[in-house]
């Protein structure tokens, strides 16, 4: 369940800010389908068991995750007027990076030291982690690149809620999940959603 209550808080901040920030059009028809959007979502990433976390700590970060998530999606839409994607990309992972670095090197030096020993040494973590880097860049200049082209109310929630449905896909054929009917049913409830969100 900790999926869905990341998914819906971005979903719900974006469109809400979308419309706030960016005087963005709202029709009830776009209201309607952010509501299918995240009852789709809640089908989809539950497992059968919709339960809160019965640790507060889980909960917290979840709700933190998905607030600063729609903060920084809405804050790079407003930066597409100004810089494209792919700068914008650049720069945000090289400010991420050293943000990072600084903190870690401040707080946990040897630990930071002994990471980067272990990953040098190892070509298989550093095949994973060339690879997770080119999707991750790759995702994160498509995803600039539609904020740049639509509305933040509008593709914010469709892009969280399509990577809903590659979690469906990819990881019930990998790590063949149960459930899959049930999540199907929510995957249709998600395009319809989607649909209505650009009627």
């Amino acid at each position: 369940m900790t999926g869905v209550q990341t998914c819906a808080l971005p979903i719900s901040v974006s469109f809400i800010g979308g419309v706030i920030l960016f005087s963005e059009a709202l029709h009830t028809i776009n209201v309607l389908g952010v509501v299918l959007i995240i009852g789709g979502s809640f089908i989809v990433l539950s497992d059968g068991r919709p339960e809160l976390p019965k640790e507060f700590g889980a909960i917290k970060y979840m709700f933190f995750s998905g607030a600063t998530g729609a903060i920084s999606a809405l804050i790079a839409k407003k930066s597409t007027s100004m810089i494209d994607p792919f700068n914008l990309a650049l720069l945000m992972y090289i400010f991420a990076a050293l943000s990072l670095i600084i903190y870690n090197f401040t707080y946990n030096y040897e630990k930071q030291v002994n990471t980067i020993k272990t990953v040098l040494q190892n070509k298989n973590i550093l095949i994973i982690l060339y690879f997770t880097t080119l999707f991750a860049s790759l995702g994160t200049l498509s995803y600039y690149s539609a904020l740049l082209l639509g509305d933040a109310s509008k593709v914010i929630p469709s892009l969280i809620s399509i990577s809903t449905l590659f979690v469906l896909f990819i990881g019930g054929k990998t790590f063949h999940e149960k459930y899959f009917i049930q999540r199907l049913l929510g995957s249709l409830i998600i395009i319809t959603g989607i649909y209505g969100l650009y009627i």
